[in-house]
């Protein structure tokens, strides 16, 4: 492939003269010789290593100072300026001609020979205008008059053609890979050698042994044109959260819902501004068998409520949208306002199958709602649990609740049905003396309501449903469910490129980071183990 060298422009002096020995005097790039490059990853100890890519170049060095590409020294055991210098390479080099840097004014090549090693001794003397490539340990130069050593090494270019033919990276001194010009570049890279080589490994492994900062290495058989460039670097710092209590903490909660969990970050630097990234800890929870869903909302609609009256039942429809992940239903969630004490009580009707319009069927029987009796709320919407006699085991249909309060009255929240999709609407509906099932009337300018309801059940144990879901920034693309045991369960909560900040959240002068937790069920709640991974501002 052709080559191109990249570097400073300088005026160069040729081995090529014109006639009566005057040279030509052209502008050629000098490239660069190098044994090594390195870069050193300033990572802390525990920090996760996510991905970390290097770039390695490589291709010949082309015309480079002598000083860079071999030992410049006075023939035999001379010393200082010298008729005689010895170029070393160190080992064979292809060298396909020499020059010398006009601007600098180094001793002229004028009148000088040069003889190339032969192995065991240099060979005959020749002029340095006919200098013809040629492969070599070492040349003989031998000027007309003494000359420094160091003049020669600074003022003097070799041009070197041959790419290497071996690179190897290692990371903390450990090979990582091996490569040369038998590695492919990309048909438009001016390098021989270009690879990216995917590190992540070797650096987690160093960085878990806290062999830090983590030093990777480039390093060549011989001088050439190196490169080493470390890219991708996904590397994430690690907090170890811990609560004023102590180690842990637990949270008793007397029904499903959603609330909040806040992590002290106490000791992190910077940590209101601190780019938090992932999210590590350990939930363990002490909870029954049944799951509500929702276990969050429906909202309540401010436009209308409907009275629970006795001797007239209000029939809910539950969708299998709402229970379709229970394989038997253990009661259901209502939301009830009353000013007074309440007896509420109810039946079950299966859904009439194959109906155009869902519509209540037969009773179920042997099975209603134990009646639960619900003390004045002073008007306000709580949430009222109704547990049936026995479960029901659920056939893949529509499920309805026949609501008729033994005594008392009380009002029905309602939702916008709007915000529902047509399969998982919870229909209210009401039973004439015809025995015919009709909506309840409504003014016309209200739109469609539908119950408030929730349902609870029991999952298959081959299908649980998560006891509770942790989310960070109200991300629900990032959210993790899971159903922790009773031992504990490590959740991982990653927000990927989504960075969050403690004070994007706005937790007032004290910085934590906000979880949001959403359960299905009651239970103590222990949260322990927890970590918190990130990228300092500056990053």
């Amino acid at each position: 492939m052709a080559t191109q060298y990249t570097g400073d422009i300088a005026y160069v002096e040729t081995t090529v003269h014109g006639y009566y020995g005057t040279p030509y005097l052209i502008y050629q790039p000098t490239g660069t010789a190098v044994l090594l490059r390195f870069e050193d990853l300033a990572v802390p100890a525990g920090a996760l290593v996510r991905s970390v890519r290097a770039r390695v170049r490589a291709r010949a060095p082309g015309t480079v100072p002598l000083r860079d590409v071999a030992e410049v020294r006075a023939a035999g055991s001379a010393t200082g300026n010298s008729t005689e210098i010895i170029v070393d390479f160190k080992g064979v080099r292809t060298i396909a001609s020499l020059s010398r840097d006009f601007v600098a004014a180094s001793p002229s090549m004028v009148d000088v020979d040069y003889a190339p090693w032969t192995g065991s001794s240099f060979s005959y003397p020749r002029d340095i205008a006919t200098f013809e490539e040629l492969a070599t340990e070492r040349l003989q130069l031998i000027f007309p008059a003494p000359v420094a050593p160091s003049a020669i090494a600074d003022g003097w270019r070799a041009t070197l053609p041959s790419p290497p033919q071996t690179i190897d990276l290692t990371v903390n001194g450990g090979r990582a890979w091996s490569g040369g010009v038998a590695t492919p570049a990309a048909p438009d890279s001016d390098y021989d050698v270009d690879a990216e080589i995917d590190i992540t490994g070797a650096v987690a492994t160093a960085v878990a042994s806290a062999s830090v900062p983590v030093h990777v290495e480039l390093t060549s058989t011989m001088p050439a044109d190196l490169e080493l460039e470390l890219i991708d670097v996904d590397v994430l710092h690690v907090h170890e959260v811990g609560f004023p209590e102590g180690s842990l903490r637990r949270a008793e909660r007397a029904s499903e819902g959603r609330w909040h969990l806040d992590l002290p970050l106490a000791g992190l630097p910077d940590a209101a501004s601190a780019q938090v990234r992932r999210l590590e800890l350990s939930v363990s929870a002490d909870v029954g068998t049944t799951r509500v869903l929702p276990a969050d909302g429906p909202t309540a609609s401010p436009d209308a409520t409907v009275e629970l009256v006795g001797g007239r039942s209000v029939l809910v429809r539950l969708p299998v949208a709402l229970t379709g992940r229970f394989e038997q239903l253990d009661g259901v969630r209502l939301a009830i306002a009353t000013d007074a004490e309440v007896e509420l009580a109810g039946e079950l009707r299966r859904g009439v199958e194959g109906a155009h319009v869902p519509t209540p069927g037969e009773s179920i029987s042997d099975v209603a709602f134990d009646p639960v009796i619900v003390p004045s709320t002073d008007g306000v919407v709580q949430w009222v649990t109704m547990t049936t006699t026995e479960p029901v085991e659920l056939d893949g249909g529509d499920v309805w609740i026949a609501l008729q309060p033994a005594r008392g009255t009380a009002l029905l929240a309602t939702t916008d049905a709007a915000a529902l999709a047509a399969e998982s609407r919870t229909l209210l509906r009401w039973q004439s003396a015809s025995g015919a099932y009709r909506s309840l009337s409504a003014p016309a300018e209200l739109p469609p309501l539908d119950a408030m309801v929730r349902a609870i059940g029991t999952p298959p144990a081959e299908n649980p449903v998560g006891s509770v879901t942790l989310n960070v920034g109200d991300r629900s693309d990032i959210a993790v469910v899971a159903d922790p045991p009773a031992a504990g369960q490590q959740f991982v909560v990653d927000l990927g490129e989504q960075a969050i900040t403690p004070d994007e959240q706005g937790l007032g002068d004290v910085p934590a980071l906000r979880v949001d937790v959403l359960a299905t069920a009651a239970g103590t709640y222990t949260f322990d183990r927890v970590r918190v991974f990130y990228t300092p501002n500056e990053e």
